[in-house]
């Protein structure tokens, strides 16, 4: 099996929050919380691009809706990627090992607007 460096992964831990990401994205801080998740500004050192990082934790929990949400939510970006309003996604990735997955990440452009 291969090792978190070797996937390209590494762990960081930023405000007291534990997250497994692609040694591509620098945490930066955070945007928001949620009752099911984190979201954190990231800078991607591959193309010097500021994202957004949406970290899904325990998303597999025993009789949790949460599994449905997360892949509605996956498949509503990935197929209105064009709409002005509709942020696009830039990235999804597996975690590093299938027993201990938990958390579901999603990369998707930083948007900084004020809703009403």
């Amino acid at each position: 099996m291969a090792t978190l460096t070797e996937r390209g992964l590494h762990t960081v831990v930023f405000e007291n929050e534990k997250f497994c990401i692609p040694t591509q994205y620098q945490i930066l801080e955070t945007l928001g919380r949620g009752a099911s998740g984190i979201v954190v500004s990231a800078l991607d050192n591959t193309t010097g691009e500021r994202v957004a990082i949406k970290k899904n934790k325990k998303v597999f929990r025993k009789d949790s809706l949460l599994p449905k949400r997360v892949l509605r939510e996956i498949l509503v970006l990935s197929h209105l990627h064009d709409h002005p309003n509709i942020l696009a996604i830039k990235n999804t990735f597996l975690p590093k090992s299938y027993k201990t997955f938990r958390d579901v990440y999603i990369v998707t452009e930083v948007r900084h607007e004020k809703l009403l």
